[in-house]
């Protein structure tokens, strides 16, 4: 009985072998093909673009793409990858056509181009498409999984963010930056169209500039997250330019319209300086003063984050169906 075990599973082993044998023997084309798209793939992936170029060379050369749809595909979508790798930075995740689904990796190939920049802002423009559900639109960094800063596009159409980072951040190599959004629909299950891809935003252009460079002495501050009638919703970031050391506080004024109480919290990479209190319907102006340690920076973000929020529309209030805490009137810099 062994031994019939045995013979049984080197006849079957021979014939595994000897199918494999044929097919390169009488496909040798597709089987290079298939190898060296492969290896190519690889080499994108660690953003070796010398070996990847000489893999996709090597198919060329095995003429497989223009026998094979699917291996012209591939072939064509590592070609833009590529172009993307010799660029100064490249977004991975996103679809050749320019599409993200939930968020995307930001690797910054050329560092030098952060030589010259004193306050990092990340440009990113791109399009929203007017569908159901979709906007308000909440666009986040995130450094190393943790939300940084965030933007909010609440319009269809073409827009153009500007996010700051501090540059501490992006000179360390082992952080991990990533645009992630709150949302994303599915042509296909909508009824649009036939992809089937889970979609938010498309991305024209990201790069890094100076926020120095195009600030002017009223957006010396600058509020990311707000929406633009200036509703708040659970946070939004306060991104100051202290160029001169002399910032000693903020004035904020708002309106608190919600019948329950709420808290705001004011406070710097968890380091709280101070809370909002409200109790009742009510306008209201409080001034943060900035710890020393703020003070000696120049740029300085800050986060207010409410403990409770609302939706008009669930209220019978009125139509809108954002979750809502303060109206935001005005937010002065104080030296």
């Amino acid at each position: 009985m062994k031994y019939k075990f045995i013979n049984t599973y080197l006849i079957l082993l021979v014939l595994i072998v000897s199918f494999f044998i044929f097919w390169v023997v009488n496909e040798p084309d597709i089987y290079a093909g298939h190898f060296y798209l492969n290896a190519a793939s690889y080499y994108v992936d660690n953003y070796d673009v010398d070996n990847a170029l000489t893999k996709l060379e090597n198919v060329k050369e095995s003429n497989v793409i223009e026998q094979n749809k699917s291996f012209e595909q591939f072939y064509n979508y590592l070609t833009n990858r590529i172009e993307g790798i010799n660029s100064d930075i490249i977004l991975k995740g996103q679809h050749p056509d320019g599409w993200i689904s939930e968020k995307v990796d930001i690797k910054i190939i050329n560092e030098t181009i952060l030589d010259d920049i004193d306050i990092p802002s990340i440009g990113v423009k791109g399009s929203i498409h007017n569908v159901e559900g979709l906007l308000p639109l909440e666009l986040k960094l995130l450094v190393n999984g943790e939300v940084y800063n965030s933007a909010v596009i609440d319009k269809a159409g073409e827009f153009s963010q500007n996010i700051i980072i501090e540059k501490e951040y992006l000179l360390d190599k082992s952080n991990q930056l990533e645009l992630k959004v709150n949302k994303t629909f599915n042509p296909k299950k909508m009824g649009i169209n036939n992809d089937s891809r889970d979609l938010s935003i498309i991305i024209e252009q990201l790069d890094f500039h100076d926020y120095l460079d195009i600030v002017t002495e009223e957006e010396m501050i600058t509020v990311d997250g707000l929406y633009s009638d200036n509703w708040m919703g659970v946070s939004t970031r306060i991104n100051l330019v202290n160029q001169n050391n002399n910032i000693e506080g903020l004035k904020i004024s708002g309106k608190h319209l919600f019948e329950n109480p709420m808290k705001v919290i004011i406070e710097s990479q968890d380091d709280v300086l101070d809370v909002i209190e409200l109790n009742t319907p009510e306008d209201f102006e409080k001034i943060i003063y900035l710890s020393d340690e703020l003070k000696e920076k120049k740029f300085i973000s800050l986060e207010m984050v409410a403990d409770n929020t609302f939706v008009p529309q669930e209220l019978q209030i009125n139509e809108d169906s954002r979750s809502l805490s303060i109206l935001v009137d005005n937010i002065e810099i104080l030296y």
